[in-house]
């Protein structure tokens, strides 16, 4: 038996986006800090372990079976699975850049955690506005 592209990667509730938009503005906080050149001590270590505490949570359900979309979901929009796991792990990859960043105090990898940061917002915008194929109709209803 042969599986099809929507057989094999499960969709996702159209909540999950929330996981995104928590995520970036940690990393974009820890990021604007880091850019001012501030010392706020006691934040960074907050931002530090928001991030990490969200960005492992964010993996974690894209894992497990509370986000992907079943029969007796009723909303009328989903999420492509490909393109939610693509945009959760990169994600992910830079919030740990971010830690990082400010763990290590390195000027090169905040200039590579910036511009990585903003080409994943740009892309993810551009999915949102322009791709049809990132939030779907739910076939189910």
């Amino acid at each position: 038996m042969r599986l099809t592209y929507n057989e094999a990667i499960p969709q996702y509730k159209i909540a999950y986006i929330a996981y995104f938009v928590i995520n970036v503005i940690l990393v974009v906080s820890i990021l604007i800090i880091q850019w001012l050149d501030i010392s706020f001590i006691k934040t960074i270590e907050w931002l530090d372990s928001w991030v990490t505490f969200w960005g492992i949570t964010m993996v974690l359900f894209l894992m497990s079976k509370s986000f992907i979309v079943s029969s007796s979901y009723k909303g009328s929009k989903v999420l492509d699975g490909f393109r939610t796991r693509v945009f959760a792990l990169t994600l992910f990859m830079i919030s740990i850049m971010g830690v990082c960043t400010s763990l290590f105090e390195q000027y090169l990898l905040l200039v590579m955690t910036s511009i990585s940061m903003i080409i994943w917002i740009i892309t993810f915008i551009w999915s949102l506005i322009r791709g049809q194929k990132f939030i779907i109709d739910n076939i189910h209803i």
